[in-house]
């Protein structure tokens, strides 16, 4: 009879990938179900994972009359989840954090679960600060002294798992599909799966100069997609076919990341797990605005090892930007230096280590 593992996560894709990845790779010895606020069901349901919703309350740093009614959807999410620490009855409780990880992470402690937490990024999440005090381990994505002291007894650096399919790509492909030339260079402006106004921005102010000496591939978001599309149609016969955008991509990713040679994106933890996996040379430009400026923290503890080029957004104009692309691109040297580095801060074995720790006890 198989063990019993229920796992948690959502709000974001970064939540739910690295779980559906843990997933394919442990459903043979546990029976998995997932507990989700409903954001992610289709995308877990879709994998094949058994799928419970409870409620679930976000707490706003700042003044909401829904921080008055979200408490109250805890309790009950609580209580959902106590229902089902008795009805599924699971040896292991994973979470991946989310507001909606924390009901679910009491009542495991409650009936005495195991509970282990993850955290991707390098600054811990409020759902995961919570959940420590109840913790057996923490499972990070940096090392240990990259966090607060007080954490570092229950911490064990795992990694982040990425989706097999991200390994799949096709350079050759991607050039046929998008009719890109081999002689020159393709970078990648991607802002995560909402997109980047401010990357954005940048983007189209740097167009026109950028397309005289490189290729680009350009995820917008859906928000500003129009705005990226009109420019295109300013653009000349020569450098519109040097231009290639979407507001978001699912299936296509993993041929854009292959022949990509240089990546400009955030550096939300999915996105940087996977841009390491594979080894590009990345520009991170963080989100200024992430809880607890995680964005900007896991961008620098690349860049102190020499894995990444970092900008400030606020401080980041047109002009610097193409300066920096065309200074890395005409440097072969310092492109294969940043892919080797960053490359080291992905473990390829991140499923093995944490199935592991799933597993003791």
């Amino acid at each position: 009879m198989k063990k019993r593992l229920l796992i948690s996560g959502g709000g974001t894709a970064g939540h739910v990938w690295p779980l559906i990845s843990l997933y394919e790779n442990i459903k043979d010895e546990y029976d998995v179900l997932f507990v989700g606020s409903g954001n992610e069901r289709e995308l877990v349901e879709k994998a094949g994972i058994k799928y419970k919703k409870i409620l679930s309350g976000k707490w706003r740093r700042y003044f909401s009359w829904l921080n008055f009614i979200d408490p109250i959807k805890v309790l009950f999410g609580f209580i959902q989840a106590k229902y089902l620490m008795i009805t599924f009855r699971p040896q292991v409780v994973f979470t991946k954090g989310g507001y909606v990880t924390v009901p679910v992470g009491i009542a495991a402690a409650l009936f005495r679960r195991r509970l282990i937490i993850h955290e991707s990024d390098a600054v811990m999440g409020l759902s995961n600060r919570i959940l420590s005090r109840f913790a057996k381990k923490i499972l990070t994505a940096y090392p240990k002294e990259n966090y607060p002291k007080k954490y570092q007894r229950k911490i064990v650096w795992t990694g982040v798992p990425v989706r097999a399919e991200i390994f799949t790509g096709d350079y050759n492909k991607a050039i046929d599909d998008f009719d890109f030339s081999k002689e020159l260079p393709t970078v990648l402006f991607i802002g995560g799966s909402s997109g980047a106004a401010g990357i954005n921005k940048l983007v189209l102010e740097s167009l026109e100069e950028l397309l005289s000496f490189c290729q680009i591939i350009h995820i917008t978001g859906k928000k500003n997609y129009h705005k990226v599309r009109e420019a295109a149609t300013l653009l000349d016969t020569v450098k519109r076919s040097r231009f290639r955008y979407f507001d978001f991509v699912t299936r296509e990713l993993p041929d854009i990341f292959a022949v990509s040679d240089l990546a400009v994106s955030r550096s939300g933890a999915t996105t940087l797990t996977e841009l390491a996996a594979l080894g590009r040379p990345t520009i991170f430009i963080p989100y200024p605005f992430s809880a607890s400026d995680h964005q900007r923290i896991n961008a620098q503890i690349l860049e102190r090892n020499q894995a990444a080029v970092v900008y400030d957004e606020k401080e980041l104009t047109s002009v610097k930007l193409v300066d920096q692309i065309k200074r890395l691109l005409d440097n072969k040297r310092a492109l294969k230096d940043l892919s080797e580095n960053i490359k080291k801060f992905y473990k390829s074995n991140a499923v093995e280590l944490i199935i592991a720790e799933i597993k003791e006890g």
